[in-house]
């Protein structure tokens, strides 16, 4: 019972994250998909903290509002949905991901069996929250605030912690945490690094807060631990000289040539595969792309098509190394569907075809038909240009 009531919490961590995300490029001040998250936070303010009961407690759940908080959680799809059906770019995923996201929540309550859900939903947690660490928008705090009161996290690991505060945009809360977890004696920094803390950290300092003279006074505390490894040193040294060097750009205004620039310069940084040589570079140049994206106006083809494509291979290449989850499928994809004949185009349809993974299925295989993400269409878009030169 405690290893499902652990993974049903995260179910639920998973669909407030989603919930809370307004995505880069679309109206976050739309009323009606304004009023269709607060009766998803509504929903989530419910399901949540009951799902962190332990069932010793001498309570029982309440089977018919938890039913009316599903209901509410389905409607709510249904109305993102068509409230979305014009959109292009990311947005036209994010509902989809959403209603898959919402079935196996539902499935997990009713049924009482968490594992489908658990293993299904926890590939878009990573990218979720990467939503939220990529963009200020502090509109969601008070709200967040609230809910976490309502909650016990003494329960929640302090790694699901960061990420519940990410979700809500406590960004001050969540680089509290996040530096107390990474100073402890007991997390070597070798470990840290394999669970992706920093690239975390980094997330948080630049894109979110855009403060990275915070991330470099606490590389600078970090290094002066002495446990380091010569290759962690030596990257968080280069680290700290890039994050002084792109302080301009992550301070001012969008702009998609200085982008691409910091794109282009971290081609070359990573000599093996795994490597985060050049992550500041990427979470720089991905900060940038998604401001300029988030700014009002209308963009023409080609610039929807070039930045999805750098954030995609960003994604890949840098803010994805825990698991497979949609955002390189999903941006790539929105990047051949901007501009079918575009640049780069062949190459987004190739890494998806070669990285891409929806519930644990390859997307190169045959019958890769996803409701996500469809393959087909794809190959549709890009016609004959698919096939091998003679």
């Amino acid at each position: 019972m405690q290893l499902h009531r652990s993974r049903l919490s995260r179910i639920l961590v998973s669909v407030l994250v989603f919930a809370l995300f307004i995505p880069p490029g679309s109206a976050s001040d739309d009323p009606g998909t304004a009023v269709i998250m607060r009766e998803v936070y509504d929903a989530i303010a419910y399901l949540l903290p009951l799902s962190l009961r332990n069932s010793d407690d001498g309570s029982e759940w309440d089977q018919e509002l938890i039913e009316q908080k599903l209901e509410t959680l389905k409607q709510a799809t249904a109305a993102l949905s068509a409230h979305t059906a014009g959109e292009d770019g990311e947005m036209r995923y994010i509902a989809r991901s959403f209603e898959q996201m919402t079935a196996d929540v539902d499935k997990a309550f009713t049924n009482e069996w968490p594992e489908f859900a658990y293993f299904s939903v926890m590939d878009l947690v990573q990218h979720c929250v990467a939503c939220h660490s990529r963009v200020e928008a502090p509109s969601q705090a008070l709200f967040g605030q609230r809910l976490i009161a309502r909650m016990d996290t003494r329960e929640i690991p302090p790694a699901d912690v960061v990420r519940l505060y990410i979700a809500t945009r406590q960004f001050d809360a969540a680089v509290r945490t996040l530096e107390k977890l990474l100073m402890a004696t007991d997390l070597h920094p070798i470990e840290a690094d394999y669970t992706s803390l920093m690239i975390d950290y980094l997330q948080i300092t630049i894109a979110a807060k855009r403060s990275p003279d915070m991330a470099r006074e606490f590389l600078r505390r970090y290094l002066s631990r002495g446990d380091s490894p010569y290759y962690l040193k030596r990257r968080f040294d280069f680290w700290i000289e890039s994050l002084e060097r792109f302080r301009p750009d992550i301070e001012a205004a969008p702009n998609l040539a200085r982008a691409r620039e910091i794109f282009a310069e971290a081609d070359g940084l990573s000599p093996g595969p795994g490597n985060r040589m050049g992550a500041v570079h990427d979470v720089t140049s991905a900060s940038i792309l998604r401001r300029y994206l988030d700014e009002s106006g209308d963009r023409e083809p080609a610039e929807l098509h070039d930045a999805y494509y750098m954030l995609g291979v960003i994604a890949l290449r840098t803010l994805e190394p825990k698991s497979a989850v949609p955002e390189m499928e999903m941006l790539l994809a929105a990047s051949i569907r901007a501009h079918p004949t575009g640049e780069h185009a062949l190459a987004a349809y190739a890494l998806i075809e070669e990285y891409g993974y929806v519930h644990e299925e390859h997307l190169a295989t045959d019958d890769a038909a996803q409701t996500l993400l469809d393959m087909n269409e794809l190959r549709g878009l890009l016609g004959s240009r698919l096939q091998p030169a003679s």
